[in-house]
């Protein structure tokens, strides 16, 4: 690689280097003297870069304060070290030769390497301090959230709460960060929330639960939380974020709701009638048992039907098909007043009919007053108009019957009052109907025919037997 005199001395071969550095030493044939200036100069400028460089990242590792600009200079140091100990250990020129260009190489790409790790380690700073801010930021904003704020791990473990949190159940932060947040659910809600937990998934990521919690002053109250969780990249939960607020009073008008709409369908449902909620469009919307069995529907009909389907079944008292305009539920939605009652029948399927008494009224919206539908009510009076045309029909016939025997008729009050007379051919009143009717016995009759006429109705009425008295009148100067 080189050519060195056989027996020169270093300090010789320095003073001549130094006094005539384009000579050749004693020695050295003429050809290698350019070879060997130029190895000394590519020594000396290689020592000078890496030097240089070292400097650099001392300055570095000075201002930034890390320890991997440190272990930089340090090899940049140890790098030249080298040249110049072959400078000044070796007694002999070299000739220049390819390693000396490499090592030369290797000192001018020392710089782009300081550079390089100057800006990566100044970018991961400029991140690392991004970072501090955002989560600074993150931190200010959760803890000026009136919300309830926390992250916790798979097994419960409270790793964050924010001073809402804390504030809530009567502790501080410190106390809570490490505890595990199901010891603040009651043994009757925490297998829900437990299962809560695990029914998260890289495809369901956020959830929401409402469970009971252990309030400070004894009372269990409600939460509801918005459930975050975070995975890994094997798709492993590694922790959980969560914002909630208490609902308490929220849980307690929602069951107070539910109370009084079970009160108000148990009474619905205890009313003997029929009550419809008809939507604006007409759609039945619900209908009570009572209503169901008086409109001959059933409740999978009610779901598919309207209040004008009901329109062909439903007739007036004369027999008369009533008007689909005409049906109270129709006119209570086109007018959005109350209908005053009206007796219909509805035709069952099984051919008969319910008479009932109908009447409507509007719903309105309580947020824009606004018609939102009408509620029909109906009173089922099949058994007592059955009953009324039976009676009207036994009227009917002992009028007739009445009528048929020969012999007037007067019909008397246990009291002794004249209510209803039934005349006789050939026969002849003393005095008129009107003269009698609603009068007494004693005041109509002779006064001791009218004793014996009373006495006689008290036998029959006691011994719910027939009884019969004769007696004699004067009619017009004769006696009978």
């Amino acid at each position: 690689m080189f050519d060195r005199h056989p027996c020169g001395r270093r300090t010789s071969f320095l003073a001549s280097r130094l006094a005539n550095p384009h000579s050749a030493p004693e020695g050295l044939p003429k050809t290698n003297v350019a070879s060997t200036v130029h190895y000394d100069e590519v020594l000396i400028l290689s020592f000078a870069l890496r030097l240089i460089a070292a400097g650099w990242a001392v300055r570095l590792l000075l201002r930034q304060g890390d320890w991997r600009l440190g272990f930089l200079a340090g090899t940049i140091l140890l790098m030249a070290a080298r040249p110049a100990l072959t400078y000044t250990l070796h007694t002999h020129p070299h000739t220049f030769q390819i390693p000396e260009l490499f090592g030369l190489a290797v000192s001018v790409l020392v710089f782009p390497a300081v550079f390089f790790v100057d800006r990566m380690l100044r970018r991961h700073r400029d991140a690392v301090a991004q970072l501090g801010l955002s989560q600074e930021h993150y931190r200010g904003l959760v803890e000026d959230q009136e919300e309830l704020v926390c992250q916790f791990d798979p097994d419960g473990t409270l790793t964050f709460v924010n001073r809402a949190y804390a504030e809530y159940f009567h502790s501080n932060v410190d106390d809570l960060t490490g505890s595990n947040f199901l010891d603040l659910v009651p043994e009757s809600s925490r297998s829900d929330v437990v299962r809560h937990l695990r029914s998260f998934s890289t495809e369901k990521r956020m959830a929401t639960v409402v469970h009971q919690v252990l309030a400070p002053e004894g009372q269990t109250r409600w939460q509801e939380w918005k459930d975050h969780a975070y995975f890994d990249d094997e798709g492993r939960i590694i922790r959980y974020q969560s914002i909630g607020r208490d609902i308490t009073d929220r849980k307690l008008a929602e069951d107070l709701l539910r109370q009084s709409e079970e009160l108000n369908r148990r009474i619905v449902e205890a009313i003997p009638g029929g009550i419809v909620h008809v939507g604006r469009d007409g759609q039945i919307l619900s209908a009570n048992t009572e209503a169901q069995r008086i409109l001959g529907i059933n409740s999978d009909q009610i779901a598919r039907a309207t209040i004008m389907d009901l329109e062909p079944w439903t007739v007036y008292e004369n027999g008369v098909t009533c008007p689909r305009e005409e049906f109270p539920a129709a006119r209570c939605l086109a007018t959005a007043e109350p209908q005053k009652p009206v007796t219909l029948g509805t035709l069952r399927p099984s051919g008969e009919i319910s008479w009932a008494i109908f009447t409507a009224v509007p719903v309105l919206a309580p947020e824009t007053g606004e018609l939102d539908g009408a509620i029909l009510t109906f009173l089922d009076i099949t058994g007592r108009r059955l009953a009324e045309d039976a009676l009207r029909n036994s009227e009917a016939n002992h009028r007739a019957m009445v009528r048929a025997v020969p012999d007037p008729m007067f019909r008397v009050s246990k009291d002794g009052l004249f209510v209803d007379f039934i005349p006789a051919d050939g026969f002849e009143l003393i005095t008129g109907p009107e003269k009698f009717l609603g009068r007494s016995l004693e005041q109509v009759l002779p006064q001791h025919i009218g004793e014996r006429a009373r006495k006689t109705i008290s036998d029959a009425l006691r011994t719910n037997d027939v009884r019969s008295f004769e007696y004699e009148a004067e009619l017009n100067g004769r006696f009978r």
